[in-house]
């Protein structure tokens, strides 16, 4: 066996210290407090597993936190919750003085009732925030043998509340408890009763008990309440036989899988439709299989590492060239290998038999292209220990592209390197496909998006010149109220394939910490179902500075439905509808995604550099007539442009996605012009499209 060294890097940190109060302005004693990294949209961080307990003056130390933006929380029993808006943390000496303010807690108190009105027992109640965020409240707690329950410790806010019994649940309801912070009335009725039942059979008919079988809304015929959605979990019983209870009426996707988690759904990867009230589902739980094979360089060595992976959720690591991947379900994948020392190979339709592990056999992969050259700073100097890094799309967090883990960067499909003494790099197995590369340090800034174009040859003497690093804050604001959840993006303007996320906290503030300066698209949007609605402005980042990127999202009374419409003869399952305030235009999903990033704007009318009249109001998801066609609402009169990329095929489909995603420059677009008037307030227009073409399933890249 060959030994491996590990190596861990640790970032330089100091003390945060700081106190709670209330809002007298007296010390809380016993809280519970910890940071959250505002910066990184990724990674909540550890969290309360961390939390330091204040004394009994309020006061707390953090031992060590590096330099960045965050988020500090604070949390007992007897206030709501509460945080900070981003606070600068130098990394270098000590920062003091956070202060921490909690209100009052609001408390929820109330009673589980079955439809004739009795209490039920040990009941189960959830609730949540009404929108997804990073900091999003859930609670859950059992009512007690009378059927009433109390929860304390909650924030002055709209929840969104629902119970559940053995038999039953109720319907999810919203509350306020902003103008009622101590709610002691909610009367919790147990009337969702519908039931889906069925059997779970493997692949030769012989019943599976002990299934975990997990019914969810089929949001592809138009059930998208994603919040506190209605769903179900059983376990078959010794004849594989299940029924999920207590679903609200509608339609639902079920799966079955062996683990409990249910991480494997091998009924199908699109799951089983079925309605309320069906009895004769039928879940097949075939035997999982595998995939095996040997990876090979062209000129015979086998590569000392790659990472094959089969979909999002398996992978495994290869070394010496050969590999094996155990449990999976039977189906068609495809393999996806990556490594250091070679250009990435996806091997196609790989067939995966019940209980067989399939054997590509040697799998031989190219040295693919030299991308070499030098790093440099703002004053032509050589940057040592610079990151390098290439790839189709170029996505990060607030404070660095891609992931420091060479690994996940990888199945970001990015390639990395580090410069040497020099500031110089080389980078092997690069594709021949076209791509773009960024460089970026630490402390010194990063650079624009340097295109590379497609080829077969070496490239050499790059250079390649940092910006120095500035930061952008803020707050998503909409009809006056901030925006919780909403997904931020910045992207240097002239630059293509580059964009940083973050997410907007419960109070819609925002920071990214490391920009490159110079004009920045900031996009802003807040989520509706499966797609987004927004807008962008632009900022000028300055180095060594923070400037102000709060963005007022446009409000108007207009709502426009985009209908998609197939060419006759042809197949169109879905489609991915964007809309864009003014001209655009697009002629594949790269370019689309570019122009999805970018503000093709200006600032606000009267001066408002707030108000994000430029850029995307919106991408929604048209999941095919059943579900409807999606519209975008409360639009603002003016001329828009909306574009659709159409999909053949199931976006249940995990290996039709994935190949989706490779060939964002395979994939069609079509563009419209729209003119939307005062009136009326609804407004439709339709956009024919082609169906889509056939994607590669086998790429040597």
């Amino acid at each position: 066996d060959k030994a491996t060294s590990l190596e861990i890097a640790l970032s330089k940190g100091a003390a945060v210290s700081g106190r709670v109060i209330d809002e007298a302005g007296q010390p809380i004693a016993g809280a519970r407090v910890w940071a959250m990294d505002a910066a990184n949209a990724w990674e909540g961080g550890a969290g309360e597993r961390t939390a330091e307990t204040t004394a009994k003056d309020g006061t707390f130390t953090i031992a060590a936190l590096a330099q960045g933006s965050y988020l500090f929380f604070a949390k007992d029993e007897a206030h709501a919750p509460a945080a900070t808006t981003p606070v600068a943390v130098a990394g270098e000496s000590p920062t003091t003085g956070v202060e921490i303010v909690m209100r009052a807690a609001a408390s929820l108190a109330g009673v589980v009732v079955d439809q004739q009105g009795e209490p039920v027992a040990y009941a189960t109640v959830r609730l949540s925030s009404k929108t997804y965020s990073a900091d999003m409240v859930y609670r859950q707690a059992a009512a007690d043998d009378k059927g009433t329950f109390l929860i304390k410790g909650l924030p002055r806010t709209a929840l969104r509340v629902r119970a559940e019994g053995e038999e039953a649940s109720s319907a999810a309801v919203d509350i306020d408890l902003a103008t009622t912070p101590n709610k002691t009335d909610l009367r919790l009725v147990l009337d969702r009763t519908a039931t889906i039942a069925g059997v779970v059979v493997d692949d030769v008919n012989e019943p599976v008990p002990e299934a975990t079988v997990t019914a969810y809304p089929d949001f592809m015929a138009g059930e998208v309440d994603w919040v506190m959605a209605s769903n179900a979990t059983a376990t078959t019983d010794g004849d594989g036989r299940f029924v999920l209870k207590g679903l609200d009426e509608g339609k639902f996707r079920v799966w079955a899988s062996r683990d409990s988690g249910g991480s494997k759904r091998s009924s199908g990867r699109e799951g089983v439709a079925a309605h309320t009230g069906d009895t004769g589902v039928r879940l097949v739980l075939p035997a999982p299989g595998g995939i095996a094979g040997t990876i090979v360089m062209e000129n015979g060595t086998k590569p000392e590492l790659a990472i094959v992976s089969a979909g999002w959720e398996d992978r495994v690591t290869a070394k010496g060239g050969a590999f094996t991947m155990l449990e999976l379900q039977p189906g068609k994948y495809d393999l996806r290998i990556v490594g250091p020392e070679f250009a990435q190979k996806t091997v196609g339709d790989v067939e995966v038999k019940a209980g067989k592990t399939t054997d590509v056999g040697e799998v031989v992969v190219r040295r693919g292209r030299k991308l070499s050259g030098k790093v440099v700073d703002a004053k032509g100097a050589p940057v040592p220990g610079a990151r390098v890094l290439f790839g189709k799309m170029l996505f990060g967090d607030g404070k660095q592209t891609g992931s420091e883990d060479e690994e996940t960067s990888a199945q970001m499909g990015m390639r990395t390197t580090t410069t040497d003494a020099d500031g110089a790099f080389a980078m092997g197995g690069v594709p021949r496909t076209s791509g773009s590369i960024v460089a970026e340090h630490a402390t010194l800034g990063r650079s624009l998006s340097l295109k590379i174009p497609a080829g077969t040859e070496d490239i050499t003497g790059l250079k390649v010149g940092l910006k120095g690093y500035g930061s952008v804050a803020g707050k998503v604001m909409w009809k006056g109220e901030p925006v919780a959840g909403a997904q931020v993006n910045a992207a240097p303007v002239g630059s293509s394939g580059q964009a940083v996320f973050v997410q907007s906290a419960q109070d819609g503030s925002f920071v990214m910490d490391k920009l490159p300066e110079g004009p920045t698209a900031i996009t802003a949007m807040r989520t509706k179902g499966m797609g987004s609605l927004g807008g962008s402005r632009l900022v000028t980042v300055v180095a060594g500075k923070q400037v102000d990127g709060t963005i007022v999202l446009p409000a108007g009374d207009v709502s426009l439905t985009v209908k998609v419409v197939p060419r006759p003869g042809e197949t169109v399952n879905a489609g991915v509808v964007f809309l864009f305030r003014g001209g655009a235009s697009a002629t594949n999903g790269e370019e689309i995604m570019n122009l999805f990033l970018a503000n093709n704007g200006v600032q606000g009318e009267k001066g408002d550099t707030t108000l994000a009249v430029g850029g995307a109001a919106g991408m929604l998801f048209w999941l095919g007539p059943v579900a409807g066609y999606p519209t975008f609402e409360e639009l603002v009169p003016r001329d828009y442009t909306a574009c659709v990329i159409p999909i053949t095929g199931s976006i249940m489909d995990q290996q039709l996605m994935g190949r989706l995603f490779a060939h964002m420059d395979k994939l069609e677009v079509v563009c419209k012009p729209v003119q939307l008037t005062p009136a009326p307030t609804q407004q439709e227009t339709s956009v024919t499209v082609p169906a889509m073409r056939p994607l590669p399933a086998e790429e040597d890249e």
